[in-house]
């Protein structure tokens, strides 16, 4: 744990266990106590972390597991071009890498006076719902989920809602049955019973004038949106950046064309892998996923502290730099 230098809050420094691909464009990241912390603060069912990204910009995230201080699971969804928290979560974060991140706070709580509780999911606001109604059913409280989302291949964890949930799990894909009526999921007010939603803002604003007449105290809504100046920065590291190479000490700029990378040099004397031969002709170092290359190696991953880590040339198998560098001197110009 270590201390923040703009606050008393302490940061604490977690190591991401494992990472796992639950469909096309969600992620779900375990993350464990980092070096010097013997266990994590437990989340309470419904809390969130703030995960420090590659910028230096915090971003929220629903813990999907509770009451658990060996580790949070966190599920992300990739919002390319839209959300920098997802998509440098996505593009850069590996298993074995250190986040810094914030202790979990809590603004959507369980009420465990209510008798029944009504849960309304969109999409990747599934998150926080999981752990409440696990919680709720485990206080014996009557619990309603419905669960919205696009398809159900583009709904995380609907296994898991359906087993924990059983009969009392409703679920609704919308690009084949339409949206459903939002009145009905919610119902009549009834004395004890209160409503917890989570989704994208259109889906709570219209949950909220549904619920208009719910007593005040019985409504809860999550929703995580990102500073109003942070979209002029968001995507920056995937687009171009520098990075210095480790043994060499030079700078070399990475942009990004299409799906891959390209690690330019101006010269060959530029790029590690010719600066070695002596060679002087242009040439050109391909990065793919920023991190493998047809002649040498950048490993440009991204530290989350620094945002990427210094680059160090490495000779890949069956890659010879002597051979590489004859052939572009000894190449002829096409007549």
């Amino acid at each position: 744990m270590i201390s923040s230098s703009d606050s008393d809050i302490q940061l604490l420094e977690v190591a991401v266990n494992r990472v796992t691909s639950l469909m096309p464009g969600i992620k779900e990241f375990e993350l464990v106590p980092g070096v010097g912390l013997e266990s994590l603060p437990a989340a309470s069912p419904g809390a969130h972390i703030k995960v420090r990204i590659g910028n230096g910009h915090w971003r929220a995230y629903s813990v999907v597991n509770h009451e658990d201080s060996e580790r949070y699971v966190i599920a992300v969804r990739l919002c390319g071009g839209f959300s920098e928290g997802s998509q440098y979560l996505h593009d850069f974060v590996e298993e074995g890498d250190v986040l810094e991140i914030l202790p979990p706070e809590n603004g959507f709580a369980l009420a465990e006076q209510a008798e029944r509780a009504v849960l309304l999911a969109g999409g990747i606001g599934i998150t926080p719902l999981i752990g409440l109604g696990r919680k709720m059913k485990a206080l014996g409280m009557a619990v309603e989920f419905h669960y919205l989302g696009r398809r159900e291949d583009d709904m995380a964890y609907v296994t898991e809602v359906g087993e924990a949930f059983g009969a009392d799990a409703h679920f609704y894909f919308t690009d084949s049955q339409g949206v459903p009526a939002l009145a009905e999921l919610i119902g009549a007010y009834r004395a004890g019973t209160h409503l917890y939603a989570c989704g994208p803002e259109s889906m709570l604003r219209a949950i909220r004038e549904e619920s208009a007449d719910w007593p005040a105290d019985n409504l809860h809504f999550e929703l995580f949106v990102n500073p109003p100046d942070s979209p002029a920065s968001i995507a920056q590291p995937a687009y171009a950046f520098e990075v210095k190479l480790a043994r060499s000490w030079k700078c070399c700029r990475c942009r990004r064309t299409g799906r891959s990378w390209k690690c330019c040099a101006m010269s060959v004397s530029n790029c590690p892998a010719s600066a070695a031969r002596g060679s002087a002709a242009p040439a050109w170092c391909r990065c793919s996923k920023a991190r493998r290359t047809t002649a040498i190696r950048c490993s440009v991953r991204p530290s989350a502290r620094t945002g990427f880590r210094p680059a160090v040339p490495v000779q890949p198998k069956g890659c010879n730099w002597s051979s590489i560098a004859s052939k572009r001197q000894n190449k002829q110009p096409r007549q």
